[in-house]
């Protein structure tokens, strides 16, 4: 199985999001990285999902930034290509925000974005 590493991420994370990160990380000792993914769902399309990953998968593209490593499915990379991740206090809570270039609407609860193809 060949698998493509960056060293140039795509996928870029701040100082906060990748301490979060980390830690999240270490809660799961098998854990090798992070993964970025979406799924269809809201109301305007398609939904981040983030998971701890323990195996990688044949299609699996591999973005190296602070030392994390980042796991998107190739095929999902269309969605997702450039976004930075950051790690944000919202009110009271705190929570990964996405801020990805190439979105061109978002619903207003901030759940779900939408991408021209």
């Amino acid at each position: 199985m060949v698998v493509e590493q960056f060293e140039q991420p795509s996928i870029r994370l701040s100082t906060a999001a990748a301490q979060h990160i980390q830690a999240y990380l270490a809660q799961y000792p098998q854990a090798i990285g992070f993964r970025l993914g979406v799924k269809d769902a809201g109301c305007n399309s398609k939904k981040y999902v983030t998971d701890h990953v323990t195996q990688q998968q044949d299609n699996d593209k591999i973005f190296i930034d602070k030392g994390i490593k980042i796991f998107v499915a190739s095929d999902e990379l269309l969605y997702v290509a450039g976004t930075e991740i950051d790690y944000v206090q919202d009110g009271i809570n705190k929570v990964l925000k996405f801020n990805n270039p190439n979105t061109t609407s978002e619903c207003g609860c901030g759940e779900s974005f939408n991408i021209e193809e």
